[in-house]
């Protein structure tokens, strides 16, 4: 019994490590913290952070950990809200608009 407890606790922290590890490289992106030094040259990882977060999901769905996957699910929606952002084009390059 032992060893399965100590087992249960290893795939906990491992599901937590790669969710904070996430979590604390979405973060600046989030808050809006993008032109602070040196933080653009980390931020340009933003779409393999996305994959990373997607990774983490993984970790935590497969670690049973619920409150890791709401928190790496969250974190892989705001991943995919900010690269929709930055792939969508602003209403001034649209085709048929005076300025575009």
């Amino acid at each position: 019994m032992g060893r399965q407890r100590w087992a249960a606790r290893g795939r906990a922290a491992i599901a937590w490590v790669a969710v904070v590890a996430v979590a604390l490289a979405t973060l600046p992106r989030v808050a809006g913290w993008d032109g602070v030094a040196p933080l653009p040259e980390l931020l340009a990882l933003t779409p393999y952070i996305a994959l990373t977060a997607v990774a983490a999901l993984g970790v935590a769905v497969v670690a049973r950990r619920r409150a890791a996957v709401i928190v790496a699910l969250l974190l892989v929606v705001a991943h995919a809200v900010m690269l929709a952002r930055a792939g969508l084009p602003s209403p001034a390059h649209r085709v048929g608009h005076p300025c575009g």
